[in-house]
């Protein structure tokens, strides 16, 4: 064996071993198909609020069931439930593995118990915030009981989302109880649909009557542009396929109408490739996985201790300009954590 292949079979079990890795412990993370889907949900609901911008009625029903089926808001609570379900199952495998760490003496596990616990509480988050979502969709399907429930068990919890939870309660209750305060949590802790239908539900009590007509504008204008921007999106694998199938047809027919002459004829001859499987080895295992995965987050950690040092050296000295800068670069750096993994697969595609 030479040594290029001896070179090569040892980065590629390096590469093995860091990427089963990196895969085994993404399971225990949020992920990003549950996020996806939420903001589709979300965009989904906001449609819902399209009031058929003067179609006859039996278009805006035949429309309204070929986008969001029998019923959007059950649709909605069947997403939400599922992907808080997966949540759920996350954070209590989570939990587990958190409660398995004892030995706290060591650095390396206490950094380990910290990443866990980092990502427990991310994913208690996504739960919290499903369950805000849950109660609002569940007053719209006249389900107050439920909601309330729901709102009442998370604002029990020590969370960013308890005071909206408990907010929302209260806009719920008989009688309804409103603060000063209202409005503005409102405003500041949710958004699109959910935070429409609190603000209506706060201005209709109050019997606001001009900032409610208002919100109703507002709400059936975007509720109208998101629907087309669902569409467009649906209507893309559709014609996608379509231009597929044409340009198909089209060669086929071309390499029966003009034979030799067409672009699906093959050469006379055997095709000679001007590479071996050792090049093809080398360009996979060492130019993009090799150093997608472990050169360029290895340069990027250096770049990151570097960049501190240098922060520190020149806070020391007085620099601050030149601090400001070193701590600019260093936000850039910590950005990469969460998105790594994208930004090194665009670095080598692109």
């Amino acid at each position: 064996m030479t040594l290029k292949r001896i070179v090569l079979s040892a980065m590629t079990l390096l590469v093995v071993w860091v990427m089963s890795a990196s895969l085994i412990s993404s399971f225990d993370e949020p992920q990003v198909g549950n996020q996806l889907q939420l903001y589709q949900t979300d965009l989904m609901v906001q449609a819902s609020e399209w009031d058929g911008s003067g179609l006859p009625e039996a278009e805006v029903v035949q429309f309204r069931s070929a986008v969001f089926g029998k019923d959007a808001l059950e649709s909605a609570t069947e997403q939400y439930q599922e992907v808080r379900k997966d949540a759920a199952t996350g954070l209590a495998r989570l939990q587990q593995q958190i409660d398995s760490v004892n030995d706290l003496s060591d650095e390396r596990t206490r950094a380990r118990r910290q990443e866990l616990a980092a990502t427990a509480q991310a994913q208690q988050a996504l739960i919290d915030q499903i369950d805000l979502r849950l109660g609002i969709v569940a007053t719209q399907r006249e389900d107050i009981d439920q909601a309330l429930t729901t709102w009442e068990t998370l604002a029990e919890r020590s969370s960013k989302d308890a005071i909206a939870a408990n907010t929302l309660a209260n806009l719920w209750r008989t009688p309804p109880i409103i603060r000063p305060e209202t409005d503005s949590i409102i405003n500041t802790q949710l958004k699109g649909w959910f935070r429409y239908i609190a603000l209506n539900r706060l201005y209709t009590l109050e019997e606001k009557t001009e900032p409610l007509t208002q919100l109703q504008t507002e709400e059936t204008s975007i509720a109208e542009r998101t629907l087309i921007q669902l569409s467009i999106v649906g209507l893309l694998p559709s014609l996608g396929g379509l231009l597929g199938s044409a340009l198909l047809i089209a060669l086929v027919g071309q390499r029966v109408l003009r034979g030799k002459d067409s672009l699906l004829a093959l050469q006379t001859g055997a095709w000679e490739v001007p590479w071996n499987w050792e090049t093809v080895w080398l360009v996979i295992v060492g130019g993009f996985l090799f150093t997608g995965q472990i050169v360029l987050p290895l340069v990027l950690q250096v770049g990151l201790i570097a960049t501190n040092s240098i922060s520190a050296d020149a806070v020391s000295l007085g620099t601050t300009g030149f601090s400001d800068a070193g701590f600019a670069f260093t936000g850039l750096i910590l950005g990469f954590s969460s998105r790594g993994k994208a930004l090194y697969s665009l670095v080598f595609i692109c």
